[in-house]
């Protein structure tokens, strides 16, 4: 992953999260060291576990963040 498809994953996982898990709250950024971070609101998340597992599922399917 680039500098420059930071900004083109964060949306890819902030639209599928908004899609799929409308029902939480959560916050998506990069941070200095070029990492994407994410944190959630473990008040609106009803699964911890299904929620790791979506995550993974989703970058390890996902054309746009296979390829970064």
């Amino acid at each position: 992953m680039t500098r420059a498809n930071l900004p083109e994953a964060v949306g890819v996982i902030k639209r599928s999260l908004l899609a799929d898990w409308s029902d939480i709250n959560f916050i998506i950024g990069t941070n200095p060291e070029d990492h994407i971070e994410m944190r959630f609101d473990a008040f609106t998340l009803d699964s911890p576990k299904g929620l790791h597992a979506y995550m993974n599922n989703l970058v390890n399917s996902n054309e746009m963040l296979v390829k970064c």
